[in-house]
């Protein structure tokens, strides 16, 4: 009896599926930044933290619409409308273990994450959803925007009087400052 080798001929669809999905896996395990430059980032304050284990670290988020602190509230009030830092202002940044620079945000005094609701609004959540991670975007002058890792198309943001905007990014210039913060390094952290 002879044997014969059977060869497995994937079709063109399953192959570029195949391919998709260990790009996926790749760019999940590796970060993206330069093997010899780093992440472009000299500032541990803005330093993206990626790898195996959580790391957090707390800072306070200042709007670049309004110029006030975003606070996390208990009754679900999410705004940007404190002059001043307080205990509801100060926000831990959770690097997320799976790595590639996501973070989730949670509120100290409140213990409830930052997240975008399957509409796009930005809510708060007890536990730990998929719609609760953002990506930090680097903007000059030491601006950061918070992009949902969900949908590429939501950013947090407030309008002038510290409310919440809807998720879906605005292409008109006097709101795209409204997409906008500044980590400011907290004073009343322990």
């Amino acid at each position: 009896m002879r044997r014969t080798s059977v060869y497995y001929q994937a079709s063109p669809p399953r192959l570029l599926l195949l391919l998709l999905l260990i790009q996926f896996f790749l760019d999940l395990a590796a970060p993206n930044e330069h093997p010899f430059l780093g992440n472009g980032t000299s500032n541990p304050l803005y330093a993206t933290v990626t790898g195996g284990t959580t790391l957090v670290r707390m800072h306070n988020l200042k709007s670049k619409c309004n110029h006030h602190f975003v606070s996390m509230g208990f009754v679900r009030k999410i705004k940007a409308a404190e002059t001043q830092e307080t205990a509801y202002t100060i926000l831990e940044f959770h690097s997320d273990p799976s790595g590639g620079g996501l973070v989730r945000i949670k509120g100290h005094a409140t213990k409830r994450y930052l997240c975008f609701s399957k509409n796009g609004k930005l809510i708060d959540r007890v536990g730990k959803h998929i719609q609760c991670l953002f990506k930090e975007k680097d903007i000059a002058g030491g601006y950061i925007e918070l992009v949902s890792a969900v949908n590429d198309r939501w950013k947090v943001g407030f309008n002038k009087k510290g409310r919440k905007l809807k998720g879906l990014f605005h292409l008109k210039p006097k709101i795209q400052n409204c997409y906008m913060f500044k980590k400011v390094r907290c004073t009343r952290c322990s």
